[in-house]
């Protein structure tokens, strides 16, 4: 969905550029960039943060942005976890008359599932999720030991390990703490000025891409209305 749209707009789309600050006022918004080694600015009508809360906070707002919505900002909890990847010789599962989808509920490989099965050759690739910041030597370990079957057939096992990401550490939101709901709800929703603000924890559903697009197209319809 990121490359069609990003194929969509072209040369409006620039990466590599880390937003460093944003300043703020009733005219407008001001994003500043590092871009190579150079600072930049881009000034526009209106500003829609579409971060994670985990680097949301980490960028100044000048004005500073009210007490109630960075609190939320800081403390949207989330998880962090890594993509195991295995590639095998062959699909061994189906020699053993098992379904590649399992669930081991095991720190270093909590669960397992074939991918890529349109890709036409004799090999097959699984991709699995480990706990925090987890190691392909583990998770191989583990899937060893846990396997019902007796035809492991992997010959490369890596992980991407998030939580060690610099930009993309955090997983999904999680649930809050019992009696935490009402500091977060709506403000972390809310928009601030001409700052509004949409990603998967923005929305009353609890995470996924459904939860972003819904954040999405609430702040269209916000700054269309304004």
């Amino acid at each position: 969905m990121t490359d069609a749209f990003a194929a969509r707009l072209g040369s409006r789309v620039l990466l590599n550029r880390p937003v460093t600050a944003v300043t703020h006022g009733s005219a407008g918004v001001t994003v500043h960039y590092r871009e190579s080694s150079r600072t930049k600015k881009i000034d526009a009508d209106y500003l829609v943060c579409c971060l994670s809360a985990v680097m949301l906070q980490w960028i100044p707002f000048t004005p500073a942005l009210p007490q109630a919505k960075a609190y939320a900002i800081r403390n949207v909890p989330y998880y962090f976890d890594t993509r195991v990847i295995f590639q095998a010789r062959t699909p061994f599962w189906q020699k053993d008359g098992l379904s590649p989808n399992m669930e081991f509920s095991n720190p270093a490989l909590q669960h397992i599932w074939r991918t890529a099965e349109e890709v036409p050759t004799s090999r097959a690739l699984l991709v699995g999720t480990a706990s925090g910041a987890g190691s392909a030597q583990d998770a191989l370990a583990s899937l060893r030991k846990l396997y019902p079957g007796k035809s492991i057939e992997i010959e490369k096992a890596q992980v991407v390990s998030w939580p060690l990401e610099k930009w993309s550490s955090a997983c999904e939101r999680v649930n809050y703490k019992p009696g935490e709901l009402p500091k977060f709800w709506p403000v972390i929703i809310q928009p601030h000025g001409r700052i509004h603000f949409a990603g998967a924890y923005a929305d009353n559903l609890n995470w996924g891409m459904e939860a972003a697009t819904r954040s999405a197209n609430r702040v269209a319809k916000e700054i269309d209305a304004a």
